[in-house]
């Protein structure tokens, strides 16, 4: 019986290890993907190849409110697209939801993880045909890897299914205008959230959870 339970610990262990190394990979897959697709926008810096009107253009900041973001990110394993809703106050300040919307727009489980931030300006400035962001972000994020219920469980969870945590970000944000009104957003991130009751949970997880996400939307 006891080299019944070590053959098990070391199957847990084993299974443990090989979800670490996919989701690093996964990690990686999606913070090369976004780095491309926001430098292959932004890459394009000789003025000359443009005409003049554009280029004074690219000095007025973006005046959207709110933007809508699809992409995807290495902290989930259901077959959903991260969805992001972002809303911006003053300075460029603004709060930003981002998920698969769990309980919402659909009712699979799986481990995935929600982001709630309040995003910060370091750095903003022109680049060709658009405007260029580098922000800090810090909140709160949620882990699922059961059935989503009301509420959030922060510290040792009171439901096996999902636990809460605090949550730190650094993203890269770029916007173009597209027509009155309306641009288009990119946005990759790279992030830490920390889960002190991620190893109670019905399906035991590390506590810290890195991550990186991409998505594109539309602002107005």
């Amino acid at each position: 019986m006891y080299r019944a339970m070590r053959g098990t610990i070391a199957c847990v262990r084993a299974e443990l290890a090989d979800d670490r190394r996919r989701r690093t990979i996964r990690l990686v897959r999606v913070a090369h993907a976004g780095a491309w697709v926001l430098l292959s926008g932004a890459a394009q810096a000789d003025p000359a190849d443009g005409p003049p009107g554009d280029a004074a253009a690219e000095r007025v900041p973006p005046s959207h409110r709110v933007n809508l973001r699809i992409g995807l990110a290495s902290s989930d394993q259901v077959q959903r697209p991260t969805v992001c809703l972002e809303v911006i106050a003053v300075r460029a300040i603004s709060a930003e939801a981002c998920g698969t919307g769990s309980g919402i727009l659909h009712s699979q489980v799986g481990r995935q993880i929600a982001h709630f931030r309040l995003n910060v300006p370091l750095v903003r400035r022109a680049t060709w045909g658009g405007w260029g962001s580098v922000r800090a972000g810090a909140g709160f994020a949620e882990m699922e890897v059961g059935e989503d219920r009301p509420g959030f469980d922060f510290g040792e969870p009171d439901q096996p299914g999902s636990t809460a945590g605090p949550d730190g970000a650094l993203s890269i944000q770029w916007m173009r205008t597209i027509g009155k009104g309306f641009e288009v957003v990119g946005t990759g991130t790279i992030g830490l959230a920390w889960f002190s009751g991620a190893d109670r949970l019905a399906l035991p997880q590390d506590r810290f959870q890195p991550y990186a996400s991409f998505e594109l939307g539309v602002g107005w």
